[in-house]
């Protein structure tokens, strides 16, 4: 939500490598805004991280319990920390590249 706390976001990126964004709303939300102020206006240099979002898909997803919408949507559990896998294992295969 506006406005961003942008002290909490550089010391996000000062102790932390990963920086994963989850987002209930649409791509071009609030995941947007984080990542247009970490590329271009805070002084955090940001090319060693490995920075991603996710958020709901540009889809219509059939009215179901929370539960079932968010395993559709890839925002339950299970589906972020198979995401967070897969950024980690990147991140090892482009160290030893």
């Amino acid at each position: 939500a506006k406005p961003l706390d942008y002290n909490l976001i550089d010391k996000l990126l000062q102790k932390h490598k990963y920086l994963l964004i989850i987002e209930e709303g649409a791509t071009g939300g609030v995941a947007s805004h984080i990542m247009d102020y970490m590329h271009n206006e805070s002084r955090i240099d940001i090319s060693k991280h490995v920075i991603n979002s996710l958020s709901l898909p540009d889809e219509f997803i059939n009215h179901d319990s929370a539960y079932n919408m968010y395993e559709a949507a890839g925002l339950n559990a299970n589906s972020i920390v198979e995401h967070i896998k897969s950024l980690v294992n990147f991140d090892n295969i482009l160290k030893t590249a």
